[in-house]
């Protein structure tokens, strides 16, 4: 099948992955009806492409969407 990697990556500040238990952790603090837009990526490519593609997707998450959704 080849050799792929998984890339995760989100864009929220203090958002870590632990290898150990392989999962993210972090803690969100919202106040009373404050409301945010986050993003929780990942690619599926050898790992060197996988790496770049998470990259590019948290650098313009709208825009990404909005390609995946323009027929």
């Amino acid at each position: 099948m080849g050799d792929y990697a998984i890339a995760l990556g989100c864009d929220l500040n203090g958002m870590w992955w632990e290898e150990p238990t392989r999962r993210f952790h972090g803690k969100v603090n919202l106040k009373p009806g404050q409301e945010i837009v986050t993003s929780l990526v990942f690619s599926i490519e050898n790992k060197e492409k996988a790496l770049q593609l998470k990259n590019d997707l948290l650098s313009n998450p709208e825009g990404y969407i909005q390609s995946a959704t323009d027929f």
